[in-house]
């Protein structure tokens, strides 16, 4: 039998509750919340007799609110020196600037932050970087004044000159001792406090599909600054791997251009929630899970009710008017995708999903550029000329949906797959999903003593307002019109659709 400390790898998540290994951060020593508890406690859990406390911020608290003065003020003669120059995603020039005030005095042992995320992460490779330096690790000490959770983890990033983030973790790291005091909490401005807030949300969803997260993450509070608290800090110590494609993305797409973590959270969570539950099936079964979380009821089809999750995180973004803008509107062009998609992954094309995230981007930059030229009054979209027919129909996620409710004609090209639903290449090569359909197309213009390509068409002129379809002989111009004022029957177009299974996104470059 092992014990505990002999336990080195992580073990896989069930989707069985009462079965599983959850090992606990055991840095975390104090936990406080409730209005008062700062004043009430902070002195209380100094780690000696007399310590020395540096405080670490940013401008905006020490200068427009009163609370920077009121924690010098309590610490009294155990205040060493405040630092209030961490900007956001925590540059390593001002981590730099702190940590060279911390060498100069050898009797600080505890540092303190106020703040959200990137002070929080700032005090942590501050503290990282005094362990190299003098052997010794500060005692790490938080007040959090937003919902994005940093405090509950052992790693740490710094933002590089180039703007891209380096993470790394120590178990010595994490925070000692958090004060949820709503106190300090009041000053946080609306938007900031919602997009955390929003950010939060990314973690506890993130949790339900990640493959080695453990019941006890999922089961999470609604009260909001303790559900930031349990939306990363249940994670456990023994996780494997990363948080998800979420974190990776908002990493790529955060300090590289100056967006705030909750802005790329709201970006990107109820849509990347859909996407994953489109492309796996097992994915969908635990995202599904959130549904009555959210007040709807199961329908009984996991995708759908994975999907359901993902529309629902949009509307709250939507019915909270947080407005994240665009990515144009943040200096973000159309050219930058595919570099922070390659980020996301590492640049590593092969990777499944690479393609579906590059996919979703491209799919909201063309909703962005309608709704702008909506806005200011130039000339929109009235058609999509794309890749749709039986045989693929990954569109359906967004696109389709999207040009449906905006007024935009669709005209798709290859709707007979280039000739795999008709009889001409019946027999080429095909997955076996693929396959399974072209054989449920012959089946069915068999019963109707018709062609498979007017069967194809009349399933596809439902859904578009006009395909491209290639007349090489005036017998093609007859198949096509053969399909004109002809209907599927629910159970037939249920029957053709049933084989199909999520697949890499084609018809981009």
């Amino acid at each position: 039998m092992q014990n505990g400390n002999s336990l080195r790898t992580p073990l896989p998540s069930s989707d069985n509750p009462i079965f599983g290994l959850w090992q606990p951060n055991i840095q975390l020593k104090h936990l406080f919340y409730g209005d008062g508890c700062v004043s009430d406690h902070l002195r209380d859990i100094l780690p000696t007799p007399f310590p020395k406390v540096f405080v670490v911020t940013g401008q905006s608290l020490a200068t427009k609110t009163p609370l920077v003065k009121e924690l010098e003020n309590l610490f009294g003669e155990y205040h060493a020196a405040t630092f209030s120059g961490i900007r956001q995603h925590g540059p390593f020039a001002d981590v730099d600037a702190a940590l060279e005030t911390v060498l100069q005095d050898d009797s600080i042992d505890t540092i303190l932050l106020l703040g959200g995320g990137s002070p929080i992460d700032s005090a942590k490779t501050i503290s990282y970087r005094v362990s190299e330096t003098k052997g010794t690790w500060l005692t790490h000490i938080t007040i959090p004044t937003t919902l994005s959770a940093t405090e509950c983890t052992a790693g740490g990033t710094y933002m590089k000159p180039d703007g891209v983030k380096v993470g790394f973790m120590a178990p010595e790291m994490a925070v000692k001792a958090i004060f949820y005091d709503p106190y300090y909490a009041s000053f946080t401005l609306k938007e900031l406090w919602l997009t955390t807030g929003i950010r939060a949300m990314d973690h506890a969803v993130e949790c339900f599909y990640h493959p080695y997260a453990s019941e006890i993450w999922k089961a999470q509070s609604i009260e909001l600054q303790i559900a930031a608290f349990l939306s990363s800090g249940l994670k456990g110590s023994n996780l494997k791997g990363g948080m998800g494609l979420l974190h990776s993305l908002g990493y790529a797409l955060g300090s590289p251009y100056g967006i705030p973590h909750g802005i790329t959270s709201c970006l990107t969570l109820g849509r990347i929630v859909k996407m994953k539950a489109q492309a796996s099936k097992d994915d969908a079964k635990q995202i599904a899970r959130l549904l009555p979380k959210t007040g709807a009821q199961y329908s009984g089809d996991v995708v759908k009710d994975a999907c359901e999750v993902g529309d629902r995180i949009l509307k709250l973004i939507d019915d909270l008017a947080i407005s994240p803008g665009t990515l144009s509107e943040r200096g973000v062009s159309r050219d930058e995708i595919m570099i922070i998609v390659g980020r996301t992954f590492g640049y590593n094309t092969e990777n499944r999903t690479y393609n579906k995230v590059l996919h979703t981007a491209r799919e909201r930059q063309e909703a962005t550029m309608q709704f702008r030229a909506e806005q200011n009054g130039w000339t929109k979209f009235i058609s999509m000329r794309y890749h749709y027919n039986l045989l693929y129909r990954e569109e359906e996620r967004e696109m389709n949906k999207f040009c449906k409710e905006t007024g935009v004609g669709l005209i798709p090209w290859a709707p007979l797959s280039r000739g795999a639903e008709d009889e001409i290449l019946c027999n080429y090569r095909h997955t076996e999903s693929e396959y399974a359909i072209i054989k449920r197309v012959q089946k069915l213009a068999e019963k109707k003593e018709g062609k498979m390509s007017t069967v194809s068409l009349v399933w596809l002129n439902k859904r578009v307002s006009s395909p491209i379809v290639g007349f090489s002989s005036v017998e093609r111009v007859d198949d096509a019109l053969a399909a004109r004022g002809k209907e599927l029957t629910e159970e037939e177009e249920k029957y053709l659709e049933e084989p199909y299974v999520t697949r890499d996104i084609q018809g981009h470059s």
